[in-house]
């Protein structure tokens, strides 16, 4: 099947932690997959089942993440404070990159 250029992103604003994903993604129809998948919580969206036309997978392939771990508010506020006195920069957390390709 085609594939396409696409971006996942997942967040948790609570914990201040967020993964952004690159990669390629296209539509799939595999029937097979679909039963091996599906639930009862499925039906609420494709009520006629399995074989509802409009029912198919979509495949991602990542080929880079990057990642982003901020400090809870108390610490990021006093890194901010601290950088204005010492004209340091603040302390924002951690993030890193990965290459996913294979």
């Amino acid at each position: 099947s085609e594939s396409h250029s696409a971006l996942l992103t997942y967040a948790d604003p609570k914990a201040m932690n967020y993964v952004s994903l690159s990669g390629r993604a296209g539509l799939v129809d595999d029937r097979a997959k679909i039963a091996e998948l599906w639930s009862d919580y499925a039906k609420i969206w494709f009520p006629e089942g399995q074989d509802d036309p409009n029912l198919v997978l979509l495949r991602f392939d990542a080929e880079t993440a990057e990642f982003w771990e901020a400090p809870n508010a108390v610490v990021r506020g006093v890194s901010y404070l601290k950088s204005l006195v010492t004209g340091d920069t603040p302390n924002i957390g951690t993030v890193g990159k990965a290459e996913m390709r294979h």
